[in-house]
């Protein structure tokens, strides 16, 4: 057990020495968390258009409703989130390669 936890550590002080060596790999987190409030706001002003924007109306929304509009939310999150981040490790793995990636790259790769 405590061995995993020595190696999780490794893994960690690799991490953050890598982004201190490139701090231009934190605008894929950056990217990412405002791809999700975007999305955010779009499910929201859907929602609240859908319903005539009545708070209410909303509020009284049945539970297949307001589950299948969770569930389409948290699908859209979750693609986004995860493109961002394969992004990120195409852009690490462009790295470790020895050439200098820029940001379209890693999208390319994602």
């Amino acid at each position: 057990m405590s061995n995993r936890l020595v190696i999780s550590f490794r893994l960690v002080k690799a991490s953050v020495d890598v982004l201190r060596a490139n701090s231009d790999l934190l605008i894929y987190p950056i990217l990412s968390a405002f791809g999700t409030l975007l999305l955010l706001a779009v499910f929201v002003g859907s929602i609240f258009a859908i319903k005539g924007f009545d708070l209410v109306a909303v509020l009284d929304s049945s539970f297949g409703f307001l589950f299948v509009t969770l569930f389409l939310f948290y699908f859209a999150t979750y693609t986004v989130v995860f493109f961002s981040n394969t992004a990120m490790i195409g852009a690490v793995m462009t790295m470790l390669d020895g050439d200098q990636p820029s940001v379209g790259d890693g999208f390319r790769i994602a």
